[in-house]
C-alpha cells in the first residue's frame, strides 16, 4: 500500500511539473524536460536488469515502450521537423489539438475534418491577414524576439542584405493557420512527445506485470 502511495504522488508531480513545461514551452524547459526522460529511460534499463519478477517485466516494458515511441516521434515529418508536428499519429495530433486550446495557435488537425481545397488554395493565395486575436507571430522589432530579413537576389549582388534574423520564425496562411512552428512550437511538441512516451511506457508497464503475475499464478496453479 505504501508503494502505490508513492506512485500516486509521483504520478501528480510528473502531471504538474509536464502542464507548467507545457504552459512555458521555452526551448530550455523543453531541453530540460526531455534530458530528464532520456535519464529515466537510462535509469529503467539499470532497473530492468537489476531487479527480478513483476519489476523486471515493469521496467522492461517501460523502457521498451518509450524508447520505441521517442524513436518514431523523431523520424522527421513532411517539414523535416523533429520531433513530429504534423504526423497522423493520434497523440500527434492531440498535441497539435492542445496548442490550440493551451496557446491560441490555429492548427489544422484530423478532428477538424477534411480540408477543403478550394479554401486551402484562397488562404495560400490571398494576402495574409493577421488576427488580433492571435499570439504574435511574426517579431517586427529587432529588439524583440527577432528582426528583418530579405533574400538576395542572385542577379544583382550589389543589392544591401539586411542583418540576418534571429528567433522565432512560423510559416502561416493568410487565415492565419500556423503551417510551420517556431522555435517556441518545436519546444512544446517536444515536451508534449516525451510526456506521451512516459504515459504509454507506465501504461504498458503496468499492463506487463499484470499479465506476468497472472502467468505465474498460472503456471504454479497446473503444478
Amino acid at each position: 500500500m505504501r508503494l502505490r502511495i508513492v506512485e500516486l504522488l509521483l504520478v501528480v508531480a510528473v502531471v504538474g511539473v509536464t502542464c507548467t513545461a507545457l504552459k512555458v514551452h521555452t526551448p530550455l524547459v523543453a531541453s530540460c524536460y526531455f534530458t530528464a526522460t532520456c535519464a529515466l529511460l537510462g535509469l529503467a534499463g539499470v532497473l530492468a536488469i537489476a531487479c527480478v519478477g513483476s519489476r523486471r517485466a515493469f521496467w522492461a516494458a517501460f523502457l521498451f515502450v518509450a524508447a520505441s515511441y521517442l524513436g518514431l516521434v523523431h523520424i522527421p515529418d513532411e517539414f523535416e521537423l523533429s520531433p513530429r508536428h504534423a504526423g497522423s499519429e493520434l497523440t500527434t495530433q492531440l498535441l497539435r489539438l492542445s496548442q490550440r486550446w493551451i496557446l491560441g495557435i490555429q492548427h489544422h488537425t484530423l478532428f477538424d475534418g477534411p480540408v477543403d481545397s478550394d479554401s486551402t488554395e484562397d488562404r495560400a493565395a490571398g494576402p495574409f491577414v493577421p488576427d488580433p486575436n492571435a499570439p504574435n507571430l511574426f517579431a517586427t522589432d529587432p529588439s524583440d524576439s527577432g528582426g528583418f530579413f530579405n533574400v538576395q537576389d542572385a542577379k544583382n549582388e550589389d543589392e544591401e542584405v539586411i542583418e540576418e534574423f534571429q528567433g522565432n520564425l512560423s510559416l502561416v496562411f493568410g487565415s492565419g493557420e500556423v503551417v510551420m512552428p517556431g522555435e517556441d512550437g518545436v519546444a512544446f511538441m517536444r515536451i508534449g512527445h516525451s510526456a506521451w512516451a512516459l504515459l504509454l511506457a507506465w501504461l504498458a508497464g503496468h499492463l506487463c506485470r499484470i499479465v506476468y503475475t497472472k502467468s505465474r499464478r498460472s503456471n504454479e496453479t497446473q503444478e
